[in-house]
């Protein structure tokens, strides 16, 4: 935390204060997305390599219905990689705030 002695008004303390609490905030929701995107991206990649394969057969064959389950089941895997929903909308109370 960086501390500043204000030797200024009010309105001008405010407005820094929430200037600082809006880009910290934009750098938290930034690097939440990128972390997630890389972590989840990850085990997306994993459930296509590993349909792939059986996918691209069931195509080869001809196998119509068997190619729709298979991609449906890539599909649910891909779903159920993904993190929960929050049950909350406000995680911090800083974004309440805000």
């Amino acid at each position: 935390m960086v501390a500043i002695v204000y030797y200024q008004d009010l309105s001008t303390l405010t407005t820094n204060l929430l200037a600082i609490m809006v880009v910290k905030q934009v750098f938290v929701n930034v690097f939440e997305y990128f972390s997630e995107r890389i972590l989840i991206g990850r085990k997306i990649g994993q459930v296509d390599r590993l349909f792939a394969e059986p996918i691209k057969q069931a195509a080869l064959v001809g196998d119509v219905i068997e190619e729709a389950d298979l991609k449906m089941h890539c599909e649910i895997e891909k779903q159920l990689c993904m993190a929960p929903p929050p049950t909350t909308l406000v995680f911090y109370y800083n974004e309440g705030i805000i």
